[in-house]
C-alpha cells in the first residue's frame, strides 16, 4: 500500500523530471501489489533510479523538522557573496529564483539557485557549469543574458550552486495568459517570432537546444519586448550521467515534443519548434493542447495523437496562422519546420500580411484532395529510358488529329450527360434549401500579395491597388461577384456587379476553382475610394443580372443618403471578414469590429440578400480600408 512518503517521493521525481508519470505510476502499482516495500525501492528495481539518487530524493521529501527560534527558514534569503538578496521571484523544479543586487556594479540581477539535490552531484554540477558558460557566450537581444555561475560554500549544509542572469522587469508569458486568457493572433505571432529568432541564434551559434520552451520561460518586458530565459539550463539539469535513465522525460509535459515524452536523447532544435508550437496554441486558444489528470496522460497524447487545429478550439484564429502552428506540432520531426529560421520566415510572412508557406501547402493539399488543379511532378527517367520516352512523344504527335477528334467527341458526350443530370437535380425556382458556402481569397497587385480568410490586406493597399477574386463553391451554385466602394467624406456609395457580365450566370460545379475576372487580370479601384467591400453571393437559383443591377442601384441611392459610408468605414490597416454559415462580420481573431461598423456592414448584407428575394443565398467577403500610403 502506497504511503504519504511514496506520494511525496512520486511528486518530487516527476517535478525534478527524473522519470515520467507513466513510469512512476507503474512503480506505484508494484508497491500496491506488495512486490516492493516502497516507491524508492520499486524504481531502483526497475532501473529508473540508482540508490544514491533515490536517497537524495528521500532526503528532499522527508518531513522538515520544526524550526527552532532563530533558525533559517525555507523562504529566508540565501547568502551569496557579492550579492544582496531583495526578494524571491519564484520557485519550480529547477530551484528558486531571487531578485538581487550585484554590489560591485550596483545593478539588479536574477539569481537561480539549484535545489540541494542537484548540488550533491559532481557530474551534474560539471555539466551545469559547462552549459552555463556556453550560454554566457551568447549575446542576443531576445535571450536573457548570463552573467555569472558559481558556488557558495557553506559549513554544515549543502553548497549553493547558483546561476546569475540579467533581471528582466515585466512578467512571464504564463502570467499574461493567466491574466488575459487568449492572446491576439498578431501579438502571438510577434512573440513566437522573437522566440524563434532566439532559438535560431542559440542553435546556429552554439548548437544549444533549449528543451523546455514554455510560457513560463518566455519573459515579456514592460515595454512589450520578448526574451527567452533558461536557455541551456534544462539540458544541464536533466542530462546528468547519474540522472539520465530509462523513462526520463525531458520537457514540461504540456509542451514536450513526442520524442521528449518518449525520453529520446537524440533530439535537436525541432523539439524546441514543437514546444513553441504548443506555446502558440496555448496563447491563441487559452488552453493547452492536451489535458489530462496526470503528466503521463498528457505525454501519451503528445506521442499518439495529432495535435488539434487552433481553429477547432478558437475559430477566430486566422487559418494561415493556424496552419503555421499545425506544421510546428507535427508528431514526426521531419514533417515540422526543419529550422527556427524557416519558421521565422513564415511568421514574418504572416505579420506582413502575406501567405505563410505552410498555409500555401495546406491549400495545395486541399486542392489536390478536392479535385482542384495541381502541378504535375517532372518525369524522371531511368537509364536508357529517355529515348523510348521521346519515341512515344513522336508517335503521339503523328496521331494528334485522331486524338483531338476523339477528345472532342468524348467531351461533348460528357457535357451532355452532365447537363442532363444537373437539369434533373437542380431545384426549380422558388424551391428551398441552403445555399452553398464559398471559399474565398484574393490576389492583390500594387502591392503584390495574397490574402486568405482571417488575414489582412497590406497596409499599403490603396485606391491605386487592384484585386482578383479566387473562389471555390462547396456545392453547385450560381455566383454573383460584387464590389462596393464608399467614401466617408462625400458619403457616396457605389456598388458594382462584376460578374456575371453577360446578364446570365453560369453555375459552377462543386469545388470548381475559379477566378474573377475570368479572363485574367485584376479589377481596379476608383481613385476616390477610401473603403471597399468585396462580396460573393452564391445562390442555388439563377437570377438575371439586370435584376441584380437594378437592386444595386436602389441600394446605392439609399445608402448614399443615410450616412452609411461613415458608419461602415473600416479603420486603416484592418480587414473584416464575413463568413457563411455564421453570417457575421469578424476580424479573424485580432479583435471584434466596433458595433457601429458591424451594424452598418450587416445592413449592407441584408440589402444584398433582399435583392435575391425568396431565393436562399450565401454571402462571403471582406471589407477593408484602401487609404494606405
Amino acid at each position: 500500500m502506497a504511503t504519504e512518503q511514496d506520494e511525496s517521493f512520486a511528486e518530487a521525481v516527476i517535478r525534478l523530471k527524473l522519470a515520467d508519470a507513466s513510469s512512476v505510476g507503474e512503480c506505484m502499482k508494484t508497491v500496491a501489489d506488495g512486490d516492493a516495500p516502497d516507491l524508492a525501492n520499486a524504481m531502483i528495481q526497475r532501473g529508473l533510479l540508482n540508490r544514491e539518487t533515490a536517497d537524495r530524493v528521500l532526503g528532499e521529501t522527508a518531513a522538515p523538522p520544526v524550526s527552532a527560534p532563530g533558525e533559517s527558514t525555507h523562504d529566508e534569503p540565501p547568502t551569496i557573496q557579492g550579492y544582496e538578496m531583495i526578494s524571491k521571484l519564484g520557485e519550480g523544479g529547477m530551484g528558486s529564483v531571487w531578485q538581487a543586487r550585484q554590489t560591485s556594479l550596483d545593478r539588479l540581477v536574477a539569481i537561480k539557485i539549484l535545489p540541494p539535490l542537484f548540488s550533491r552531484d559532481k557530474k551534474l554540477i560539471e555539466r551545469f557549469r559547462r552549459e552555463a558558460l556556453a550560454t554566457a557566450k551568447l549575446n542576443h537581444p531576445k535571450i536573457v543574458s548570463a552573467i555569472d555561475v558559481g558556488v557558495e560554500r557553506r559549513e554544515g549544509a549543502p553548497d549553493l550552486q547558483y546561476f546569475v542572469m540579467e533581471y528582466v522587469p515585466g512578467e512571464s508569458l504564463e502570467d499574461v495568459i493567466n491574466r488575459v486568457g487568449r492572446v491576439p493572433p498578431a501579438r502571438a505571432a510577434h512573440i513566437a517570432a522573437a522566440v524563434a529568432e532566439a532559438l535560431d541564434y542559440a542553435w546556429e551559434q552554439a548548437g544549444i537546444v533549449h528543451r523546455d520552451v514554455k510560457p513560463g520561460n518566455i519573459l515579456i518586458t514592460r515595454g512589450g519586448g520578448v526574451k527567452l530565459a533558461d536557455l541551456g539550463l534544462a539540458r544541464s539539469a536533466w542530462e546528468s550521467a547519474g540522472l539520465t535513465t530509462a523513462g526520463l522525460a525531458i520537457g514540461t509535459p504540456h509542451y514536450a515534443s513526442p520524442e521528449q515524452a518518449q525520453g529520446k536523447q537524440d533530439i535537436d532544435t525541432r523539439s524546441d519548434i514543437y514546444a513553441l508550437g504548443a506555446t502558440m496554441f496555448h496563447m491563441l486558444t487559452g488552453r493547452t493542447v492536451y489535458e489530462g489528470d496526470s503528466a503521463a496522460v498528457v505525454m501519451a497524447q503528445h506521442v499518439n495523437q495529432d495535435a488539434p487545429s487552433c481553429r477547432d478550439v478558437n475559430p477566430q484564429v486566422p487559418a494561415s496562422l493556424s496552419a503555421v502552428v499545425s506544421k510546428m506540432m507535427r508528431r514526426h520531426p521531419p514533417e515540422r519546420y526543419q529550422s527556427a529560421k524557416e519558421l521565422l520566415a513564415d511568421l514574418v510572412r504572416f505579420q506582413d500580411g502575406e501567405r505563410p508557406l505552410a498555409y500555401t501547402r495546406m491549400l495545395d493539399a486541399y486542392e489536390s484532395s478536392h479535385g482542384g488543379f495541381t502541378s504535375r511532378a517532372p518525369e524522371v527517367f531511368t537509364s536508357g529510358a529517355a529515348e523510348a520516352a521521346r519515341e512515344r512523344g513522336r508517335a503521339r504527335h503523328r496521331h494528334w488529329p485522331h486524338a483531338l477528334a476523339a477528345t472532342l467527341f468524348v467531351g461533348a458526350v460528357a457535357f451532355a450527360v452532365w447537363y442532363a443530370v444537373e437539369q434533373t437535380q437542380s431545384p426549380p425556382a422558388g424551391a428551398g434549401g441552403a445555399a452553398a458556402h464559398v471559399d474565398l481569397w484574393f490576389e492583390v497587385s500594387n502591392p503584390d500579395g495574397v490574402v486568405g480568410w482571417g488575414g489582412s490586406f497590406p497596409l499599403e493597399f490603396n485606391a491605386g491597388s487592384r484585386v482578383r477574386y479566387r473562389v471555390k463553391p462547396r456545392g453547385l451554385a450560381y455566383l454573383y461577384v460584387l464590389m462596393i466602394f464608399s467614401n466617408a467624406s462625400s458619403g457616396a456609395v457605389r456598388p458594382q456587379l462584376l460578374a456575371p457580365t453577360g446578364g446570365q450566370s453560369t453555375p459552377l460545379l462543386t469545388n470548381a476553382l475559379s477566378q474573377f475576372p475570368e479572363s485574367g487580370g485584376f479589377y481596379p479601384l476608383p481613385p476616390s475610394t477610401d473603403n471597399v467591400i468585396f462580396l460573393v453571393a452564391a445562390s442555388k437559383e439563377n437570377l438575371p443580372g439586370a435584376e441584380v443591377i437594378a437592386s444595386l442601384d436602389r441600394m446605392s441611392r439609399e445608402l448614399s443618403r443615410g450616412g452609411w459610408a461613415a458608419s461602415a468605414k473600416v479603420p486603416s490597416g484592418r480587414t473584416l471578414w464575413y463568413d457563411h454559415p455564421e453570417d457575421r462580420w469578424g476580424t479573424g481573431g485580432v479583435e471584434p469590429p466596433s458595433d457601429k461598423t458591424a451594424a452598418a456592414l450587416n445592413t449592407l448584407c441584408e440589402k444584398i440578400r433582399a435583392a435575391f428575394g425568396e431565393r436562399p443565398v450565401a454571402l462571403s467577403g471582406a471589407a477593408t480600408s484602401c487609404a494606405g500610403d
